[in-house]
This record gives C-alpha cells, sequence and structure tokens, in this order.
C-alpha cells in the first residue's frame, strides 16, 4: 500500500473502511511508518445526518492527481512529436 499520500484517521467517518486515505492510515499505524494526516475529518455532516467528502478516496479509484500529471505529460510530448514532424 503506498503511504506517500495524505491520509485520514477517519474519527466519526462512516465511509472510512472504504477510504483509501483511512485504509493508508491504517496501514501506515501497523507498520509504525511515517505519515501526514488530516488534523480534522474532512467530512461535513448534513441535516439529514448524511455525511459528504471532499477528500474521499475511493480504494478501488486511481490517483487523480497521478492521472492529471499523466495527461499534461501526454498533451505536451504530443505536442512536441507534432512540431518536429512539420
Amino acid at each position: 500500500m503506498n503511504l506517500d499520500i495524505t491520509t485520514c484517521k477517519g474519527e466519526g467517518c462512516k465511509a472510512k473502511e472504504s477510504c483509501r486515505r483511512f485504509l493508508t492510515y491504517k496501514e501506515a499505524v501497523l507498520n509504525d511508518a511515517d505519515r501526514i494526516w488530516l488534523m480534522s475529518p474532512p467530512y461535513k455532516t448534513n441535516e439529514d445526518d448524511k455525511q459528504s467528502c471532499e477528500m474521499y478516496w475511493a480504494e478501488t479509484q486511481t490517483n487523480p492527481a497521478k492521472e492529471e500529471r499523466n495527461k499534461r505529460i501526454h498533451n505536451r510530448t504530443t505536442s512536441r512529436n507534432i512540431r518536429t514532424q512539420h
């Protein structure tokens, strides 16, 4: 498991067992690894007692930041290749 992400302690979170940030935190604690974690739970609870979290990262979801970086690199490379062909 990748321990190089901002983790979450998941305190009071209903979705923590399926969130990569919490699962990575749990793994880091077991391995006594250095970690960076969110200082307070990032979720919000509405009046219907439903939670929403902008930091939720599904265990099966790929890293959105890495995907965006790879897309930019691909676009730059493609752009360079087009210019050198002309």
